[in-house]
């Protein structure tokens, strides 16, 4: 039981190393080419990775695309630091801040992406799946408000610090998990599909988003759960460390 306990809790570390590493490389990817592209004021760029993206004659969506990218990049890059043990104790004054400004910023960049999905939709390429595309977006950008709100509840108003924790597992859960298998899909849809990639790859959005949400925030769930839920006799919380 013990060697299985090491492997387990080595096979965490690996997961937290790798995931870690693929939100990091995500941000700067949004930085050096999005972001990028609109300080450059370049933003047909945007078409590069996704034809459609950049709509000349519609200034209110690329105000918000742009904002969505922005306040999405700074959470993929500041948010993890928020789920480190250590560095959260030693830097307290930090962890507070940081998740001020990460929790508003992913509020602004809902608002901004629900503003390009009401202004151009999501779904150009497949036209019979944008209704369903765009409700899916409305939904997930839901969710993910009300994660927004209930974190600052419980750690500003409530002060109820194990509910907080819980909203930011479900939040991690429903943004990163949700965000990396979207992109996941994407990939292995370029790689099979090859030119024909652009036929259904707004399809995947609705899929992605309205049937997995949920379930990566129940993910998130059990693993608090699994870090902070179980208690010995003496009142220690088990975690993985």
């Amino acid at each position: 039981e013990q060697t299985c306990a090491k492997i387990l809790r080595w096979e965490w570390r690996l997961f937290l190393v790798t995931f870690s590493f693929s939100l990091f490389s995500l941000a700067i990817y949004m930085i050096s080419f999005y972001v990028r592209s609109m300080l450059r004021r370049n933003l047909a760029a945007w078409d590069i990775v996704f034809p459609g993206m950049y709509h000349v004659d519609n200034v209110k969506s690329q105000i918000g695309l742009g904002v969505h990218f922005i306040g999405g990049a700074y959470f993929v890059l500041m948010a993890p630091l928020q789920y480190v043990p250590w560095f959260r104790k030693k830097y307290l004054n930090f962890h507070r801040w940081n998740g001020r400004v990460a929790v508003t910023l992913l509020g602004i960049t809902v608002v901004g992406g629900s503003i390009y999905t009401w202004e151009v939709g999501i779904s150009q390429i497949v036209p019979e799946y944008q209704t369903s595309a765009n409700c899916a977006m409305y939904v997930f950008g839901v969710l993910v408000f009300t994660c927004c709100v209930m974190l600052y509840y419980h750690a500003a108003i409530s002060k109820q610090i194990d509910k907080h924790q819980l909203w930011a597992y479900r939040l991690a859960g429903m943004v990163f998990g949700s965000q990396m298998y979207f992109r996941l899909i994407f990939l292995v849809e370029a790689m099979v599909l090859g030119e024909n990639f652009d036929d259904i790859a707004m399809t995947s959005t609705m899929f992605v988003f309205w049937t997995f949400a949920i379930p990566f925030a129940l993910l998130g769930d059990v693993v608090y759960g699994k870090l902070h839920g179980q208690k010995h006799g003496d009142g220690e919380q088990c975690q993985l460390n």
